[in-house]
């Protein structure tokens, strides 16, 4: 399952971890952009760890988190409009 959400994930949204690459075959991040990347991730990742608690979880490491919330007005809005 959770290789077919990252593929899924990545072909519709460019998410994956895969690496793009320009033309020439070099890799368009510098080693500093990377590592400047990894670190946000990071803190972010702890943030939201922090306010969600267990309805947080890293489900592909680097790559795919999923936070589970409870909308209690959802199921009326997708009874009322689910066949849109």
């Amino acid at each position: 399952m959770g290789r077919a959400l990252e593929d899924l994930l990545s072909r519709c949204f460019n998410v994956g971890g895969r690496s793009s690459s320009s033309a020439n075959g070099k890799e368009d991040l510098s080693e500093e952009e990377r590592e400047m990347c990894r670190v946000m991730m990071e803190e972010e990742r702890t943030a939201l760890q922090s306010i969600y608690g267990g309805q947080f979880a890293v489900k592909i490491p680097g790559r795919v988190w999923e936070i589970r919330l409870q909308i209690k007005g959802l199921p009326r809005y997708v009874e009322r409009f689910g066949e849109l």
